[in-house]
């Protein structure tokens, strides 16, 4: 523990109320921090140096640039209108093909929105018809067989922060209309819960999915009163095909975050592929390449070929 103290490493050391005095000498708890059980996930993130530095940015930052990297027309377009989008409590929808950044844009509104909580993703895919309305909203103490105790909701978490739905495409209608209510008043009943007074949830909520609304909405996977109140808010990522001159602001804004030593200088073969996967695929192939090439002399190999 000395010798730990003689490094630019912070530690916090976790433990009980009654072990505290007795068996942490007063010359370890100058060393270190302190933090007693129990604890709430609050308490511990405030003292972590990584989280410290985001609760201290300034209101002002803005996330968009430091998130979403590309010049392109589209991409330029798709940070203006996530930086409008996030100033009110509006819901907003992204779409565009697998991969091409939609959670990197949701998470840059979610943190411009509410910089000091997470917050709450729903993979559409979990969710049961039967058992959406519980999920959304939560569920009393005996509310049906098995309920022995209140749970909270996706609505209540997400209070004050942004909640996301992902893949929209795979709830179903009746779970549709269950939200369709809620994003109108943003008012709502756990399940079980019988009396007059409504909750009421505040923050945005943001809607993910792979294609348009438009195409949802002709395939009969989107309700269309749902598809009408969303179309005013909507944001269209372009797949990395259609943009390619964004390729190495991310290969390089990639290699940076990695701290690659040697970086790809040559991108040539990166702009003559389509990428199908999108920015996802592309950057799993610098990966693929910084760690199979040797030293400084990079050669193009997509990963799936070699499976």
């Amino acid at each position: 523990m000395q010798a730990l103290s003689l490094k630019e490493t912070k530690v916090i050391l976790l433990c009980p109320k009654t072990l505290m005095k007795d068996m942490v000498s007063a010359e370890v708890r100058e060393g270190f921090t302190l933090l007693r059980k129990p604890f709430s996930e609050d308490e511990l993130a405030s003292l972590i140096p990584e989280s410290q530095e985001m609760n201290s940015v300034n209101a002002d930052e803005d996330f968009f640039d430091s998130l979403y990297i590309g010049s392109s027309e589209n991409s330029v377009e798709v940070r203006n209108k996530a930086r409008l989008f996030s100033s009110d409590d509006e819901l907003v929808l992204i779409y565009g093909e697998t991969g091409t950044g939609k959670e990197v844009i949701s998470r840059a509104i979610a943190k411009t929105y509410n910089s000091s909580k997470e917050r709450v993703v729903v993979n559409s895919c979990q969710i049961n018809s039967d058992l959406c309305e519980s999920a959304l909203f939560g569920s009393d103490k005996g509310s049906y067989t098995g309920s022995v105790k209140t749970v909270k909701g996706y609505a209540e978490e997400a209070n004050d922060t942004c909640l996301i739905f992902d893949e929209i495409e795979n709830l179903s209608l009746s779970s549709q209309s269950l939200m369709l209510r809620f994003i109108e008043d943003r008012q709502y009943r756990p399940v079980g819960y019988y009396g007059n007074d409504m909750c009421q949830s505040t923050g945005k909520i943001i809607l993910i999915s792979n294609q348009s609304p438009k195409a949802l909405m002709e395939s009969g996977k989107l309700r269309k009163d749902i598809y009408h109140r969303i179309c005013s808010q909507v944001i269209r990522i372009s797949p990395l095909r259609e943009r390619k001159e964004d390729i190495p602001a991310l290969i390089r804004h990639h290699e940076e975050a990695k701290g690659y030593k040697n970086m790809i200088a040559d991108y040539t073969p990166f702009m003559e592929y389509d990428w199908p996967g999108n920015v996802r695929q592309l950057l799993k192939t610098v990966e693929h390449m910084h760690r199979t090439c040797s030293e400084g002399s990079f050669i193009f190999s997509l990963p799936d070929e070699d499976l």
